[in-house]
């Protein structure tokens, strides 16, 4: 049995450029070939990251080429097509987010792979990022208690509409909010339009009895993230993927904190910003998951889930 799957990758835009295909080289991954409509970016991706063949036409690559999985990064509609051709043919898939352009393309492709038996992981990142695989651990530990309320900020700069900003942004905030709570049971959303850019203000209740409150905005200069859980006497905040402060029950005096960030003098992997963002931790996750013949994290059904709040929140009143 090989110890590197083999992989055709589609899509060769600035996203995948800088923050998919570096990561290649730090997984179990044997990069057999690029695919893109624009054939001077699939020649230059293939120079650069070491494919042995540029395609501009991606059915042909996966009928030419013998893969065990494909990598598609381009728009929801994409995503959704690559995946149904590669599911067609065996293969394994991993995608950006979102999964489909729509809640229905997404369940008939949870529908195709389960019936083709292929694995399919969708690109929601932030569950690998050091900060929040931490702040998994504190929360589910017995110190920390059982958590009773999670606030979340995902807020960035203007967008085209409503469903942009869900599609491309919210959804790496409602999955780690998933990721770190479970399914969601109840959705109430306040909306505040200015000029076709949303501020919103999402209630939201967890199977496990947690309740969650999430700020999205399209009105601010940059994109801010913030993750704050609450436990018994307890609470573990993160701040944009690249601090965690830990306050223990107990801690009135202010000496029983613990506060976790990288340490940027070191220019080591862990500490590069690939490995922050998660980027590497699910591009690994995936090729291994796939070498020991186990479903990789998160699947298509959570890029299901996902979607379903989606929707819920955009059609909210």
């Amino acid at each position: 049995m090989s110890d590197v799957i083999r992989v055709g990758f589609v899509g060769c835009g600035n996203h995948a450029t800088h923050s998919l295909y570096p990561c290649l080289a730090w997984a179990p991954i044997d990069l057999a070939a690029v695919a893109d409509l624009d054939e001077r970016k699939a020649g230059r991706t293939a120079r650069l990251f070491g494919a042995r063949r540029p395609y501009t036409d991606y059915r042909r690559m996966m009928d030419e080429m013998a893969l065990d999985a494909v990598f598609v990064c381009g728009s929801p509609e994409l995503h959704c097509e690559v995946a149904r051709e590669a599911l067609g043919r065996g293969l394994h898939v991993w995608m950006e987010k979102p999964p489909a352009p729509t809640l229905a393309d997404a369940r008939a492709l949870a529908k195709l792979a389960l019936q083709r038996r292929k694995s399919v992981q969708v690109g929601f990142m932030m569950r690998f990022a050091p900060a929040y695989v931490r702040l998994k651990q504190i929360i589910g530990s017995e110190e920390f208690g059982r958590p009773g309320l999670i606030e979340g900020k995902y807020c960035c700069w203007n967008v085209p509409d409503h469903r942009h900003h869900l599609l491309y942004y919210g959804v790496h905030i409602i999955d780690l909010f998933r990721f770190l709570m479970g399914d969601v049971t109840e959705v109430v959303v306040r909306k505040c339009d200015h000029a076709g850019q949303l501020a919103n203000a999402i209630l939201l209740r967890f199977a496990s009895g947690v309740v969650g409150l999430l700020n999205f905005s399209s009105r601010q200069p940059r994109v801010q993230e913030r993750v704050e859980v609450t436990g018994e006497g307890a609470v573990a905040i993160v701040d944009n993927r690249l601090t965690l402060e830990y306050h223990r029950r107990g801690d009135n005096a202010f000496g029983n904190t613990t506060t976790w960030r990288p340490d940027f003098a070191i220019p080591n992997l862990p500490n590069s910003t690939l490995e922050l963002q998660g980027y590497m931790g699910e591009v690994r996750h995936f090729a291994e998951s796939i070498l020991r013949g186990e479903k990789p994290s998160p699947s298509i059904e959570d890029g299901v889930k996902c979607l379903e709040i989606v929707d819920r929140i955009e059609t909210a009143t």
